[in-house]
């Protein structure tokens, strides 16, 4: 083989080396798949931003809360402190009262049967002594009940029956109005407790409503308004769960509430009247990108360049329509559904094309592993000059063929390339005839040069 001969073979070596690096970049580019879209990233963290903020404010409000509650919690303190107070004196009261009714029991005991033999008109102070004993007991089941609405009226009826009856000559009377006042103590002074809590609880209550009411007015500057509408009913509801207030605020307080209500109700009146002309907005939108989409759909081609062109395309419509907002409900499912199997075609088909490619490249793997089995056939062989002939008729082979798998593609090519060298590097050391005539064409060639020189 001459030194021309050689060089082509050396620079067909390396441009088919090339040719198959661009090829597998083209590959790699085309399989790749889009990078996640950086706008909604920026979205997420305006997002994020926006929550701290309110966060921030969530927790100013909570420090208020707080304190607030601690106030009430010290008024709580010393009005318990009074219950108790209240309960100690009712304790040493009823023991005091127990005491006068044993007391009054032996005597009622003494006296029981000459009192109904002697007086048995109805103005006898004995009968006297009985309405005031049924009093006593009426009045002692009152005040030891649960309160209700009706109970002080029934009191009053007592006291007023108490004081029809009048004075009674007699001694017992004495132990029956210990008694008696007693228990009308012990009645006040628990109505007293109750009205005190009462009054203390209705202050609490107050403050929790109009911490509503502050939170139901931000709602009217809240940008989201189905949230703010949302947000509001939930306001009501603990609005309504929260106790009385006094009278002369109730109307004050829910008036407050009321017109931060109706602000926001208004948002949303205007938000619905203005969202249906964005909702038909935004359906031409999408049916714009539906239309493009469709004529996508079925692209076919056997380039990867304009495969990846296209791709290009359907994802940056994709993107289009992800950030139209929503469409009115009739529409929405239907041209959802067929954007999204459109997309799917596209990407189906695109799938098709490089399993196809993957199965020729498989298939061009095979014949170029065929060739390097052949030249590793050959490459011991001692017949320079024909072997060499077909050493070369299997390079032009090889790069006739077309591309491999990625992974394999450049293990194959050098273990070619080794069976190849390996047999040109035998023949430029052992053939020693081809040798010599290179010398002797060598020794020629400088031989007329020196002649051409000497000529000049």
């Amino acid at each position: 083989m001459s030194d021309k001969e050689k060089s082509e073979k050396k620079v067909d070596n390396s441009s088919s080396s090339t040719t198959d690096k661009k090829d597998s970049i083209e590959l790699e580019a085309s399989v790749q798949k889009s990078s996640p879209v950086i706008e909604k990233a920026e979205k997420v963290e305006k997002q994020v931003k926006k929550a701290e903020e309110k966060l921030e404010k969530v927790e100013k409000q909570v420090k208020k809360a707080e304190e607030k509650l601690e106030k009430v919690e010290k008024k709580v303190e010393k009005a318990e402190e009074k219950v108790e107070k209240a309960e100690s004196k009712k304790k040493k009261a009823e023991e005091k009262v127990e005491k006068v009714e044993k007391n009054k029991e032996k005597v009622e005991v003494k006296n029981e049967k000459s009192e109904n033999e002697s007086d048995t008109s109805e103005a006898s102070p004995a009968n006297k002594l009985k309405k005031k004993k049924e009093i006593i007991r009426v009045l002692r089941d009152l005040v030891n009940g649960v309160e209700n609405k009706d109970t002080f009226n029934n009191v009053k009826d007592l006291q007023n029956a108490w004081k029809d009856i009048g004075q009674i000559n007699n001694s017992k009377d004495k132990s029956l109005w210990t008694t008696y006042n007693a228990l009308l103590d012990r009645f006040y002074d628990n109505r007293s407790i109750y009205f005190e809590l009462k009054d203390l609880d209705r202050k609490k209550n107050l403050e929790l409503k109009n911490a509503i009411c502050e939170k139901a007015e931000k709602l009217v500057d809240n940008s989201n308004i189905m949230r703010a509408v949302s947000s509001l009913n939930e306001l009501h509801a603990e609005f309504k769960n929260i106790g009385p207030v006094d009278r002369d605020k109730q109307e004050d307080i829910w008036n407050r509430l009321k017109n931060a209500s109706d602000e926001v109700y208004k948002n949303k009146k205007d938000f619905v009247a203005n969202i249906k002309v964005s909702l038909n907005e935004n359906l031409d939108k999408k049916t714009k990108l539906l239309d493009e989409m469709n004529k996508i759909k079925n692209f076919k081609s056997e380039n990867f360049k304009e495969w990846n062109n296209r791709t290009k395309e359907v994802l940056s419509l994709k993107d289009k329509w992800n950030s139209v907002g929503g469409v009115p409900k009739t529409s929405a499912r239907n041209i959802s559904k067929e954007f999204w199997n459109s997309f799917k075609e596209f990407f189906s088909n695109k799938s098709k094309f490089f399993k196809k490619i993957d199965d020729s490249f498989k298939a061009n793997l095979d014949l170029k592993q065929s060739i390097v089995d052949k030249v590793n056939e050959l490459k011991s062989s001692d017949d320079w000059e024909n072997t060499s002939k077909e050493i070369q008729s299997l390079q032009q082979e090889w790069k006739k063929i077309g591309k491999v798998p990625i992974k394999q593609k450049d293990s194959i090519y050098k273990e070619f390339r080794d069976a190849c060298d390996f047999f040109y590097e035998r023949m430029r050391v052992e053939d020693k005839d081809t040798i010599k005539m290179y010398e002797d064409n060598l020794e020629k060639k400088l031989s007329t040069c020196e002649a051409i020189e000497k000529l000049l």
